[in-house]
């Protein structure tokens, strides 16, 4: 007997499959040249890519609806085409790395102001001591004022240890801690918590749509929007902490990312959490201003996603970075439905 369907084989074809592809390719236009087919197929496949957020992937697939229906497969067009794709892929990175040159700048001028101060310090003590021996006085009563002088120096520099220490430890921008200390603390703190079985919670978030707002509105007021964001994040926490005694640990992740981590609450609970710190949020009216300070938007809303990963006394084994991957594509599915976070499950290490 015949077969009914038969495989439909497309010569010429360089691709895998039985020559569909290459026919859905041939009837959208696309030059038959691997050049364009490929970039075709690579930004196609990224939307199954979950390290890629969904506005990455609503841009990079408006690329390829908008390509398809201008037709404009010129050389040039895959050379803006490629830059583009670029772009998109990488702005999350690019968008990190610049917040971590600014947090090193910000501390290392912070290290150049204490440090001008401290050589005061220490050219006055040359002074004293030398005043000290010019005057005369007795050597005994030198060295004494000397050693006061020099304890009050050496206090105020132990200050400085512990204030640079602090400040290598928090986002400039926010207050909160930022990722070092984040790493630190699921390191020393939660993961001894998961060895003794204890249960802890962690939620992580982002703003929806961060780049559509910077792109509107600008970078200074993307800042702001991120520091308003934040004071009504640990406004919401600060309460739970005040009425039911919850511990947090509350930290900047990246950009618009932050991380909040809930020691001894379940995932029910710390969802009950996340989704307040949402909606305290989404109902703030944000007002925009320009430089000169006049009002240029009001009732601007800005909602964030949040996702949840929760150890139980059942994970001994699991690994930090596997929770964080589950409450990463809690995020994730949490943002592509709109709506709360995704339950996530506790996943061993393996």
């Amino acid at each position: 007997m015949e077969n009914a369907n038969p495989t439909i084989t497309r010569i010429g074809c360089d691709f895998t499959g039985n020559g569909r592809m290459c026919q859905t390719l041939d009837e959208a236009g696309v030059p038959t040249d691997s050049k364009w087919r490929s970039l075709i197929l690579f930004m196609r496949d990224l939307k199954n890519h979950d390290y890629l957020t969904v506005e990455q992937k609503s841009e990079i697939q408006t690329l390829v609806v908008n390509l398809i229906q201008e037709r404009n497969y010129t050389d040039q067009t895959f050379q803006i085409l490629v830059r583009r794709v670029e772009r998109i892929y990488c702005e999350p990175y690019l968008r990190k790395l610049q917040g971590t040159i600014q947090e090193s700048e910000k501390l290392i001028q912070d290290f150049q102001e204490l440090l001008s101060k401290r050589s005061g310090d220490i050219r006055n003590l040359e002074g004293d001591a030398v005043s000290g021996i010019e005057s005369g006085r007795e050597p005994q009563e030198i060295i004494r004022n000397l050693r006061e002088t020099f304890r009050d120096v050496v206090t105020v520099m132990e200050e400085d240890a512990s204030k640079l220490s602090q400040l290598s430890r928090m986002d400039g921008l926010t207050g909160l801690h930022n990722r070092r200390a984040l790493d630190e603390y699921l390191q020393e703190t939660v993961e001894a918590a998961i060895g003794e079985g204890r249960t802890f919670s962690l939620i992580m978030m982002d703003i929806d749509y961060f780049k559509t707002l910077n792109d509107s509105f600008g970078h200074r007021i993307g800042d702001q929007a991120i520091i308003v964001i934040t004071k009504l994040m640990r406004e919401t926490l600060e309460a739970f902490q005040s009425e039911e005694h919850i511990d947090f640990f509350a930290a900047r992740y990246g950009g618009d990312e932050f991380t909040v981590v809930l020691p001894d609450m379940d995932y029910q609970d710390a969802a009950t959490k996340a989704a307040a710190i949402r909606e305290n949020i989404s109902t703030y009216n944000f007002i925009v201003r320009d430089s000169l300070g006049r009002v240029t938007h009001k009732d601007v809303r800005i909602a964030v996603s949040a996702g949840v990963a929760a150890s139980t006394t059942d994970c001994t084994g699991l690994k930090i970075e596997h929770l964080i991957e589950k409450a990463d594509k809690a995020l994730y599915a949490a943002k592509a439905a709109r709506k709360g976070p995704a339950d996530p499950h506790c996943t061993p290490a393996v």
